[in-house]
């Protein structure tokens, strides 16, 4: 941490991991919500459940997708998991700052190209074309949901939201997810 390094916690959903285990660390900027060796190797890639747990007790971590490469063909790992940041410039300590700030979202195919309040009252998501995006938070289900094929847009009226942090997902045809970080509304 003295380095200022960027610490995520890797494939949860694939080592079983706890929230106690996850409290036991002294920090983590981030927790793995997709890893494409996990996924390919053992069907246990996504985590966002855990995410949500920790989401839930009032940790405040980001989320990142990996592909996590070995290179082995059999289970075809290679761009199946990234992250897209938002630096000032393409230099490492614009994108640790950035990455630190969350100042990303995590894909496996899908593009999240504008997410953004408008006010207190509304927000509104562009993205690649989609057939679903989905508005998370704390509750269970989603807050909401705009689904069609070919989708660009959605806007989500927040006046009623009743949740401490909201999250987007974006759905592509192929099966491509994007995911924005817990955005905390308090």
């Amino acid at each position: 941490m003295d380095a200022g390094a960027f610490l995520a916690v890797p494939h949860p959903n694939w080592f079983a991991l706890t929230v106690e285990d996850f409290e036991t660390l002294e920090v983590a900027h981030a927790v793995e919500c997709y890893n494409g060796v996990s996924d390919g190797d053992s069907d246990r890639g996504y985590s966002w459940h855990f995410i949500d747990m920790l989401l839930y007790r009032g940790h405040r971590v980001g989320a990142i997708a990996t592909d996590d490469t070995h290179s082995r063909p059999e289970v075809n790992d290679f761009m199946r998991g990234w992250v897209q940041v938002k630096a000032t410039e393409l230099k490492p300590a614009a994108l640790l700052k950035a990455l630190k700030a969350g100042h990303y979202y995590s894909s496996t195919g899908a593009q999240l190209h504008n997410v953004e309040f408008v006010g207190r009252d509304k927000l509104v998501v562009e993205c690649s074309p989609a057939t679903y995006i989905y508005l998370s938070g704390e509750r269970a289900g989603v807050i909401g949901r705009a689904g069609g094929a070919g989708l660009t847009q959605a806007e989500f009226d927040l006046t009623e939201v009743d949740s401490r942090w909201l999250r987007v997902t974006t759905r592509d045809e192929a099966g491509g997810r994007a995911w924005t970080n817990p955005v905390w509304l308090g």
